[in-house]
This record gives C-alpha cells, structure tokens and sequence, in this order.
C-alpha cells in the first residue's frame, strides 16, 4: 500500500503549475509528436482503394512502411541541385504521390520536414510544446 506524502516535491508544484497554464481556455498550446505521419490521408486512400475490412489494417500498415522510411537516416528523398532547378524528389516519393495521392505525399513530407527541422538527435520522432493557434 502507498503511502500519501504530506509535502509535495517542487517538481511536482512546477509541473501543475505549467499544465494549469497551458490547459487554460484561451491557450492553444500543448505537446506535438514530430516527425510522425498523420495516418489520416493514409486511412481515407485506402477507403477508396480497399474494402471497409481490409482499409483500416492496410492503411496502418503503409503508414508503418513509410514512417519507417521517414526515421531511415540513410534515406535522403531531397537532393538540391542548384537554386534554378531546386529540389529533386527520389522515384519513392514520386510513386508515392501517385498511388496514394497528393495528401499521403504530403504527410510524409511533413513528417520528414519536422524531423530535419526541429531534430537535432537523429532521425526519429520527437516531442515539444506546439502553439496551435
């Protein structure tokens, strides 16, 4: 059995006072998970694609392949060639975009684009405060 503690660490004061603060009615900030691939586009291509049964374990599991990519620091999908010609995508994410849409494509992008962004540790996801507004 646990006993109750009488005083209460500072950390743990500190830590209601931040979440008080940011679950506030007018305060739109909260945790984001970067650097993973919103499932959602992935769901509503496979509802097109697949029957009701299958879509949902099919979109997970494409969901899967690609974040799996997305954290593959071997995997370069951007190459820059030069400011006039900007950037080239890899034959993946162009077969992507046209299997599975323009909004599957997109999600990836994003993923890898808040990797490179605000990752400084590698290429796997990570959390920090997000302003949603």
């Amino acid at each position: 059995m646990l006993e109750e503690r009488e005083e209460e660490s500072p950390t743990l004061v500190v830590n209601e006072m931040v979440l008080s603060d940011l679950c506030s009615d007018d305060m739109d900030v909260g945790i984001k998970k970067l650097g993973v691939i919103d499932s959602y586009p992935f769901r509503t291509a496979c509802k097109q694609k697949f029957s009701r049964q299958v879509a949902e374990e099919k979109a997970i599991e494409w969901c899967s392949i690609w974040q799996t990519a997305v954290e593959d620091p071997n995997w370069n999908p951007f190459r820059t060639i030069s400011p006039q010609m900007g950037k080239l995508e890899d034959k993946e994410l162009q077969q992507l975009r046209k299997d599975w849409g323009y909004e599957a494509y997109s999600a990836v992008v994003i993923a890898l684009t808040e990797i490179k962004e605000y990752n400084t540790k590698g290429r796997t996801m990570t959390h920090h405060l997000w302003n949603y507004e």
